[in-house]
């Protein structure tokens, strides 16, 4: 099953980034702590993180068709944002870099509404 990382994190020896793939063949461990039902009380396991299970760890998240599709609408919404942010930077006239994130491009642009 394939699993995407949610944060930095090490596991297996490796220094993974957020959004790196991991095939796991092996097999699911359940938390040994709430018994693989990812509750404690009404509240989510802090060992677990509310997994469920211990192997894979918590930073990882399994790659479903559901999260490929929520992913991909968020990534293109903020791309959208993004490029009407540059559509009014052209109109005004001022420089951006095409590398700029989302956050990035809406500074440059509260700047460059202020300017003028």
């Amino acid at each position: 099953m394939q699993y995407t990382t949610k944060n930095k994190c090490q596991y297996n020896g490796k220094i993974w980034k957020q959004g790196d793939a991991l095939e796991f063949s092996g097999e699911v461990v359940p938390c040994q702590f709430c018994e693989g039902l990812g509750k404690i009380k009404g509240n989510k396991c802090q060992k677990c993180d509310g997994t469920g299970r211990s192997n894979p760890p918590h930073h990882f998240m399994p790659v479903t068709p559901e999260n490929l599709e929520a992913k991909k609408a968020e990534i293109e919404a903020e791309m959208s944002e993004i490029d009407a942010i540059r559509a009014e930077m052209d109109a005004m006239g001022k420089a951006y870099d095409k590398r700029w994130k989302l956050q990035r491009m809406k500074d440059a642009l509260i700047a460059a509404r202020k300017s003028g």
